[in-house]
């Protein structure tokens, strides 16, 4: 009877404390928000102009937008603070689920379900609201083009939302300037076409704007080592961190609340050193201290390029 009356205890007790124990250590583990990636929109103002400057005007646009759509899902993902959810693909992958309900075995644990699309968090949506393609000729004598100078304008805007509240989290206007765009070729007639190379330029180098905002935004650089001179932060390859920036390092104070709305507009940051990094690996960077005023870990650290 009292072995009976103790086994059930036991019983109890384990059916009360591991459901706990497991949930506990789920909640160790943090989870990733998700971000859906929007396709790259162009404003209409600025098709209609680019298709009255020429056919070749049109689609060298509508061939940077295309890149700068896989680009910012490359860059997000890259950030690896993000579930990406992309729904510039969305289409084709409802198609493969509506394949697959048809031609695959309903049994089989890969076969894609429908109506299981993971949910967003937030949505990033990039809108080009200007785009300039000039061509600058020298001639020789006899009137024949020796060079072709071609200089690329591109202007977008990248806005971050909250889709549960419908709530603008940060917008940017970003514009890659004349010295990011320009190429001679010797010999070349402008037609308004630009090479391969300079298409994903353009659009990485927006994409990597873009995607570095929502980062300052949602999840700025921290410092996570501090051993001697050197300092490792939370930022790795594909993220614009490159080797010998310099980067400034600051201490959060208290939360800033603007008077006249009552915003929250983040913690007072302090600069308290710099670094200059000396190697980008795939998770994390490291610097050597330059300035030190009393850098310690968790203190947050941002790019000076981010501010020129």
């Amino acid at each position: 009877m009292k072995t009976n009356l103790l086994n059930t205890i036991i019983l109890i007790v384990v059916t009360i404390l591991v459901p706990n124990m497991v949930t506990a250590q789920a909640a160790k583990k943090p989870s990733k928000p998700s971000i859906g990636i929007q396709a790259v929109q162009i404003n209409d103002a600025i098709k209609t102009a680019t298709k009255e400057a020429g056919s070749n005007q049109y689609l060298t646009l509508e061939r940077i937008t295309q890149s700068m759509d896989q680009q910012l899902i490359d860059r997000m993902h890259n950030t690896r603070k993000f579930q990406i959810v992309s729904r510039s693909d969305l289409k084709t992958i409802l198609d493969e689920q509506d394949l697959q309900s048809v031609i695959s075995n309903p049994s089989d644990v890969n076969t894609a379900q429908a109506f299981k699309v993971a949910g967003c968090k937030y949505s990033l949506i990039v809108s080009v609201d200007d785009y300039q393609d000039l061509s600058e000729h020298l001639r020789g004598e006899g009137g024949q083009v020796l060079a072709t100078k071609r200089t690329i304008r591109l202007s977008a805007i990248s806005k971050l939302y909250d889709n549960t509240t419908g709530v603008l989290l940060e917008s940017a206007n970003f514009q890659i300037s004349n010295k990011d765009g320009a190429q001679k070729m010797a010999g070349a007639i402008g037609d308004g076409r630009i090479s391969d190379r300079l298409i994903t330029e353009l659009a990485r180098r927006m994409s990597d704007k873009s995607a570095n905002r929502v980062m300052d935004v949602l999840f700025p650089a921290k410092v996570i080592g501090l051993t001697g001179n050197f300092v490792t932060i939370n930022r790795g390859d594909g993220t614009g961190i490159t080797k010998d920036q310099v980067w400034t390092i600051y201490a959060t104070g208290e939360s800033m609340i603007d008077p006249d709305t009552g915003e929250e507009l983040g913690a007072e940051e302090i600069p308290v050193g710099k670094i200059k990094v000396t190697q980008v690996t795939p998770k994390f960077s490291r610097g050597m201290l330059i300035e030190n005023y009393g850098v310690e870990k968790l203190h947050v650290a941002r790019s000076d390029e981010s501010n020129q």
